[in-house]
């Protein structure tokens, strides 16, 4: 587990990992919320949410910060799953909180005048369309931010998807397979994964646990609008966690929808396509357009919600830090990457790259 009061990056390159479980997305300790004098380092007892990562016994402790106190702010809503904790957001938003698993998934129902957006299905572990049914009449439209198994779990309940418009998106949806192939290690009940104050859902066995395919109905551009019906979703293509990242803005509202390019929580980019620069300039694109519309809440794809957004210019900030090579700094550690710590409790993990030479090189 790396320090919980930090927000880290990790750009690797899949042929690295090659040899090392990965794990996705999600839990890596208290956020700011609740930050405490506890640190860690990696390597320790936690699987974090680690896209491109050494996967490590996840750290039980988790659960017991589990439901995070910044979630008393907002209603909660009683429904019939417990797997699920269900708020009610500002906007008309109902936060669908997997805090069930030790990822800490968050998918967002976002309701309309006609219909209704889901942005993101969770891990497939329960049935997500169950809870959905219990809070919408509306038609509901899959939206996936990006195409990690933690976020397509429930696609295949529903019938229309959506996803970011390229080859892997696609593939990774139709199949529902990402680049971490075997995910039993979501499952492993050995090593403390799931909150064992909520119990199993019914039916569920860990044997052969995979993300159930879905064919996309539909893609996504940068730059495209979803109509709701008095209410309308703009996609900003946000590359740098994955390729396919996208990240939705509800001007009217107030509202940004990060997935996983931003959360309050250890940060990740791992996959062959990952560039630190490119990343920068998707967190630069996002705080800009944010602080352009006024926005007021960041909804991001794990742990809890943010009010505010100058943390995204502060984290776009410090990756042009590093890539200028103003960052000087770190600490190599025994996986071999770089771990930059900032004044604002931003911490970037990166390959052992000098990327300023490599800039000059190029």
């Amino acid at each position: 587990m790396w320090n919980p009061l930090a927000k880290t990056l990790v750009i690797g390159l899949a042929a690295a990992l090659a040899t090392t479980p990965l794990t996705a997305c999600g839990n890596t300790g208290q956020s700011e919320s609740e930050a405490t004098e506890q640190t860690a380092t990696e390597g320790a007892t936690n699987t974090t949410e680690a896209e491109g990562t050494e996967a490590a016994s996840v750290d039980g402790a988790w659960y017991n910060d589990v439901p995070r106190q910044s979630w008393n702010q907002f209603e909660k809503v009683e429904t019939s799953d417990p797997w699920f904790s269900v708020y009610k957001l500002p906007g008309n938003v109902y936060a669908i909180d997997e805090d069930s698993q030790w990822e800490e998934i968050i998918s967002y129902l976002i309701i309309g005048k006609d219909k209704a957006v889901l942005l993101d299905t969770g891990m497939g572990i329960s049935s997500i369309k169950k809870t959905v049914d219990e809070l919408t009449d509306l038609p509901v439209t899959v939206v996936l931010s990006h195409t990690h198994h933690d976020h397509m779990g429930g696609m295949h309940e529903f019938d229309d998807l959506l996803v970011f418009d390229s080859k892997e998106s696609i593939e990774a949806a139709t199949t529902g397979v990402d680049e971490f192939g075997d995910i039993s290690y979501e499952v492993a009940t050995e090593d403390g994964v799931f909150n064992p104050d909520r119990p199993l859902p019914e039916g569920f066995s860990p044997d052969g646990f995979h993300v159930i395919g879905k064919e996309p109905t539909g893609t996504l551009h940068d730059g495209d609008t979803i109509d709701l019906g008095e209410r309308t979703l703009e996609v900003m293509a946000t590359p740098g966690h994955t390729a396919d990242g996208i990240t939705l803005f509800d001007a009217e509202n107030k509202l940004v929808f990060t997935g996983d390019a931003y959360y309050p929580a250890d940060l990740y980019a791992y996959n062959e396509e990952a560039d630190l620069s490119v990343y920068a300039k998707s967190m630069h694109d996002m705080a800009d357009h944010a602080k352009e519309l006024g926005v007021e809440w960041i909804y991001p794809g794990h742990n809890e919600t943010v009010k505010g957004v100058e943390i995204l210019a502060e984290v776009a900030a410090d990756m042009d830090a590093i890539l200028s090579g103003e960052a000087t700094e770190f600490e190599l550690g025994e996986d071999g990457y770089r771990y930059y710590s900032f004044d604002h409790d931003v911490s970037i993990i990166t390959q052992d790259l000098d990327f300023a030479k490599l800039d000059e090189a190029a």
